[in-house]
């Protein structure tokens, strides 16, 4: 590496790219729990009333469990899988207007707010999953196994596809404001179809393919399977990744065809 005017050695772009990255993680942080009384612990508050009311509204109807799954797993399993997709891929929009005064910084590009909002809720969604899953084991629902290595990529893939459609919603939402009104409802239907409280193998089969065709179903059906091999599941690595990788190139080339108007507009 060629020393700068410092003395110092020159950073790579992608070591360049890294620390901003970081640095606009720490700032999200203090940020988001730095004025709250609770500080981390506010993180958990809606997935954990999500899971506390759709576990209660299946026990009022007399389930305990569901594909051979103790409810209260299989609501974990698809809500917190929902809520790290809905956040990255609907923050990282809010996340670039929040960081537009950095934009005056060379080495701050529009694209890093996107990708630390998504590194800000891929740890929040491991650390959560965690929590939910260790206080299950110790209240005695059973968990028959725990596949890390089929987990890590699963979400790493979900990761990808909700970061393409951030950066495709960040760039729609400069491009034209008025569509700020309208994404979220192409966010909300999908919580209704993602799983969360269904199994695939649950759907009459003339219709399962359809639903099939939702990346997110396919996802927590195998988040479900890494707890329990005893779980029918569905879902498919390999169209998760087809989708993921679509939905990253299609973002990416919107955020660097319109690179220019990103920072003109911030």
């Amino acid at each position: 590496m060629n020393p700068n005017s410092t003395g110092l050695p020159r950073r790579k772009p992608p070591q360049v790219q890294w620390a901003v990255i970081h640095a606009l993680f720490v700032r999200n942080l203090s940020a988001q729990f730095g004025q709250l009384r609770g500080g981390i612990a506010w993180a958990f508050v809606e997935p954990l009333m999500q899971v506390l009311l759709f576990t209660f509204l299946f026990y009022l109807r007399g389930r305990h469990e569901l594909g051979n799954i103790p409810i209260p797993m299989l609501v974990i399993t698809g809500v917190a899988p929902f809520i790290l997709f809905r956040q990255v891929a609907h923050g990282g929009a809010r996340a670039f207007r929040q960081a537009d005064a950095l934009f005056n910084y060379r080495l701050v590009q529009p694209v890093d707010p996107v990708l630390s909002n998504g590194l800000h809720h891929f740890v929040f969604f491991i650390f959560t999953l965690t929590v939910f899953t260790s206080v299950c084991h110790i209240l005695h629902f059973r968990i028959e196994q725990v596949r890390f290595l089929e987990l890590l990529v699963n979400i790493g893939l979900l990761l990808i596809l909700a970061l393409g459609l951030s950066m495709l919603f960040t760039v729609l939402l400069t491009v034209l404001p008025e569509a700020r009104r309208f994404v979220p409802f192409f966010i909300r239907p999908l919580f209704f179809i993602s799983g969360i409280f269904f199994t695939a193998e649950s759907l009459p089969s003339d219709i399962r393919p359809y639903f099939l065709l939702n990346p997110l179903l396919h996802a927590t059906e195998i988040t479900r399977s890494c707890f329990y091999y005893s779980y029918t599941s569905h879902g498919r690595l390999d169209f998760i990744a087809v989708c993921a990788a679509a939905s990253l190139t299609a973002g990416m080339l919107a955020m660097r065809l319109n690179h220019k108007r990103l920072l003109q507009d911030d």
